[in-house]
């Protein structure tokens, strides 16, 4: 039996979580990733993390509003109408319907939801980077030093481990700068 394991903090994780959901935009807002700006916040301290999508114009009203006048999410986004624009403006790119100018769509996670995705996001790493199929794994946080532990172990041999002394590879490294 062979593992690995890697170790990041709240900021770290925040960044390659961030990076994991643009990739994934239809997946996490049911919009393609084209004209649109993404605007995070997050705290360790008040245990959540928003990301924002929106479309030209929206920005300023946005800048108005506050982390806590959004609502928890789960695993759907939900969305505010700035009803400051007369005109609504919808664009269709490649057959896809995008972001409306008038629209914000945004995904909300209280830390516990928020780890439950790290998780995912870890595993999916892990299994990219090693060339694995599946793996078992657990994930630790400390939410003293908001740390992020991450311990998988795969039954069979990974060129990885090849001239290692220890069965226990350090992969913290390498998934600091996974997604960026």
């Amino acid at each position: 039996m062979y593992q690995f394991q890697f170790i990041l903090n709240w900021d770290e994780t925040i960044d390659l979580f961030y990076e994991y959901v643009i990739s994934r935009c239809s997946k996490y807002f049911d919009i393609p990733n084209k004209n649109i700006t993404f605007r995070i916040s997050s705290d360790a301290e008040k245990k959540f993390l928003l990301i924002a999508v929106y479309s030209d114009g929206s920005e300023n009203f946005l800048n108005h509003l506050e982390a806590d006048e959004f609502d928890y999410t789960n695993n759907s986004y939900n969305s505010i109408i700035n009803e400051k624009f007369q005109q609504q403006v919808l664009k269709l790119i490649d057959n896809k319907i995008c972001l409306s100018n008038r629209e914000i769509r945004y995904i909300k996670f209280h830390r516990e939801r928020l780890i439950t995705e790290v998780g995912k996001m870890f595993c999916e790493m892990s299994n990219e980077f090693l060339k694995l199929d599946k793996h078992d794994a657990e994930l630790f946080y400390d939410s003293l030093n908001n740390k992020f532990t991450y311990i998988g172990t795969v039954q069979k041999y990974n060129k990885r481990w090849k001239n290692r002394k220890s069965q226990i590879i350090d992969l913290s490294p390498e998934m600091r700068k996974y997604y960026i």
